[in-house]
């Protein structure tokens, strides 16, 4: 069904207010409460389990939602309708920008990146949670992170590589966001807000990629009026 733009303001508005937040707790970070031995191992475990959900995700598309299109014809109105698919977006030369080919296989840009992105963030967390490695530029590492969210967010401008290199990034910027604010505030609650944030971001990154979907079907019916899948 097409997307509810007022839906997308609101995942857009709340993500870039949490992303404010995750700033002035790295500038301000909490200076008491919160920390206690296994804090570090509970938080890891929490996002690790995100990565490989996301990762399964991206890996197996056609499980986690149901493709389809817009369709309108000349004697009917505007449908929902599966479509023939490739690289797990409609086969049609409007979307050839959603999609690298590797090795002779369609990919899809955007779901690669996650999925690069969630194998790095994952060894990520495993090294900085599990073994206790702390990293100097916490700071930096936060900053960065939210770079990297903003860009996974404004991919929908660029083509096939250039979107699966913002993805990664993404992933990659969510995991220093949160390996950088562990290491400032050391605060069990603030790691709690990051992951609950990092949830929202994927789903505003979800509605952002179906609003894009919406987009390309309506430029494709104004050029050709009616659909060919």
């Amino acid at each position: 069904m097409p997307t509810n733009r007022f839906l997308i303001r609101f995942y857009v508005t709340i993500s870039l207010f949490g992303m404010l937040i995750v700033l002035i707790l790295a500038l301000n970070p909490p200076l008491t409460g919160g920390d206690f031995p296994w804090r570090r191992p509970i938080i890891g475990a929490s996002f690790a389990s995100i990565c490989i959900l996301g990762a399964f995700a991206s890996f197996f598309p056609k499980r986690c939602a149901v493709l389809g299109h817009s369709v309108k014809t000349r004697n009917a109105s505007p449908r929902y309708l599966p479509a023939k698919s490739k690289g797990h977006h409609p086969d049609c030369k409007y979307f050839s920008s959603h999609i690298i080919n590797a090795g002779g296989h369609a990919l899809c840009a955007g779901c690669t990146g996650l999925f690069v992105g969630a194998l790095i963030s994952l060894a990520g967390a495993l090294s900085y949670f599990f073994l206790w490695s702390n990293i100097g530029g916490a700071s930096l590492a936060v900053v960065l992170g939210s770079l990297g969210l903003i860009s996974g967010f404004a991919q929908f401008a660029l083509r096939d590589l250039l979107r699966t290199v913002m993805n990664v990034l993404f992933v990659v910027g969510a995991f220093l966001i949160l390996m950088g604010m562990d290491q400032l505030a050391k605060n069990f609650f603030v790691d709690l807000f990051i992951l609950a944030m990092i949830i929202f971001w994927i789903l505003t990154r979800i509605e952002l990629s179906r609003w894009d979907h919406d987009r390309v079907c309506e430029r494709c019916r104004s050029v050709k009026k009616e659909c060919e899948l």
